[in-house]
């Protein structure tokens, strides 16, 4: 049974909702902080387009919004359920774009699915439901829930990104793949780095980190947790 809860963020009021009340102590703790929202602007400076990938029910798009109010956020969210919610969620927020696809490295057609327990005993059954990704491709398809069109992000994405911020539960690297138009115009990259995730891949967090190495980026900072990218010597951001 969805959870709904009211929240703020940058002087508007909206309801938020979410298959478990687990999911509003994401968003509670980073609103009402505003995450360090001086210093975040000091860092990174004008903001104007960003793209998140694996938006899921649009807690991260709400926090840019916070962050940046107004920047223009395309969020993307291949799981139809999920993309109800993130539809639903960023209502009042006409700046945010949901987009109901899956990115990739080209163009096909994947399966989601949820891990099993067995597969994957550190996610609770409870919390699955957000925790959905790619992973029928690598041998998890006991649940199957969608058939659904993947891109690459090139292939869509029009504006000159400022912000990419990349979640997809492993196929980090198919996106990555599937986004050198992208990172050519040098925007700032966040990925969602877990082990055990890129391991149903069979990569690593260093692959990732290798890869965007190879694409001229290096980490210079976390940001919610996660590493923070930028172009080597390119400084409009970090100095």
């Amino acid at each position: 049974m969805d959870a709904t809860a009211r929240f703020e963020v940058g002087g508007k009021e909206f309801n938020f909702t979410a298959p478990t009340p687990l999911q509003f102590r994401t968003l509670h703790k980073i609103v009402d902080a505003y995450y360090s929202t001086d210093y975040v602007r000091q860092r990174l400076g004008n903001i104007r387009h960003i793209v998140d990938v694996g938006a899921c029910i649009g807690t991260m798009s709400l926090v840019y919004e916070a962050i940046w109010p107004g920047v223009e956020i395309l969020a993307i969210e291949p799981h139809p359920d999920n993309f109800r919610y993130l539809v639903e969620n960023c209502r009042a927020f006409k700046n945010i774009h949901p987009v109901n696809i899956a990115v990739s490295d080209k163009e096909e057609r994947i399966r989601l699915a949820f891990p099993t327990p067995e597969q994957r005993p550190d996610i609770k059954r409870l919390y699955l439901f957000a925790n959905v990704g790619m992973v029928s491709r690598y041998g998890l398809s006991d649940a199957f829930v969608a058939e659904v069109d993947a891109v690459p992000l090139d292939s869509i994405v029009g504006w000159n990104v400022d912000f990419l911020k990349v979640d997809v539960e492993g196929s980090e690297m198919q996106v990555l793949r599937g986004a050198e138009g992208v990172l050519s115009g040098n925007p700032l990259v966040t990925v969602e780095l877990r082990p055990d995730n890129l391991a149903m891949a069979g990569l690593t967090c260093e692959d990732v980190d290798e890869h965007l190495q190879g694409m001229g980026y290096e980490a210079v900072a976390k940001f919610m947790g996660d590493p923070l990218y930028q172009r080597r010597n390119w400084r409009p951001w970090f100095s």
